[in-house]
């Protein structure tokens, strides 16, 4: 009865889904989050995963398309590690005051909607994304690039943030060219991005999750004179955060 029901709600998301206009405003309202997350989680891995010959690892036509708004409203005003980002916006706001940030692979956004005083960059590949954020953010500058070409522009940034998720799908090689590309950045900050161990792929997910410290610590010019800090409070292999700055 239970896989009927969700064969039920796989086919009524693939062929008469939820306007968006309306499924956003259901994650407004932390009870009603509560009340929804497993129907997101189906309607995800319906998107995402299911009957596709390869159910791991990066799906780049679901991330750049609209139908991955379903997994940027869901997460947009009860964001799991928004409690992370709130402590070291506290204790670390030198990272951000009087500095121009760079937020990568932002989505929508969800940490800066009540800090517009801020001077953001968000880059962000899914062009259906932008537009929103174009609206929401109308005073900071969008880009809307393939990550591949975050320094090409030649930008100043002070601060690049990222969270749970910017680095995972993609490969050593590429890896190593994103930090080879912002060597000369002064302040990196990653919630839940990489691990304090050694380099590891998810054998549930096929996401990989990098040593980020030693990547700066190989590729960053300004890593003599910088401090890091870091927390892991579950002793888990992915780090709560770590913070790598030189200012």
């Amino acid at each position: 009865m239970i896989k009927l029901f969700k064969n039920f709600l796989r086919l009524q998301h693939n062929f008469l889904p939820i306007p968006l206009f309306i499924y956003k405003n259901l994650f407004k309202i932390k009870l009603f989050h509560k009340l929804f997350y497993k129907y997101f989680t189906l309607c995800f891995d319906t998107d995402y995963n299911y009957k596709r010959q390869h159910t791991t690892g990066f799906n780049h036509n679901y991330w750049m398309s609209k139908r991955a708004l379903y997994w940027h409203y869901t997460h947009e005003h009860h964001n799991r590690f928004t409690h992370i980002f709130e402590d070291i916006f506290k204790n670390h706001n030198y990272l951000f005051k009087d500095k121009i940030i760079l937020d990568f692979m932002c989505g929508l956004a969800p940490y800066w909607k009540n800090k517009t005083f801020l001077d953001l960059i968000l880059f962000e590949s899914n062009p259906h994304i932008c537009k929103i954020l174009k609206k929401k953010f109308p005073n900071d500058k969008i880009i809307n690039k393939p990550w591949e070409l975050l320094m090409v522009d030649n930008i100043h940034i002070d601060t690049i943030f990222m969270s749970g998720g910017c680095l995972i799908y993609l490969s050593e090689e590429e890896t190593n060219n994103f930090f080879k590309a912002t060597r000369f950045v002064k302040n990196f900050i990653f919630i839940r991005e990489g691990t304090d161990k050694n380099d590891f792929t998810s054998e549930y997910s096929s996401q990989n999750y990098w040593n980020c410290e030693r990547k700066l610590k190989k590729y960053n010019v300004n890593y003599n004179n910088s401090k890091i800090y870091s927390s892991n409070k579950n002793y888990e292999k992915i780090l709560d955060y770590l913070i790598f700055t030189s200012s």
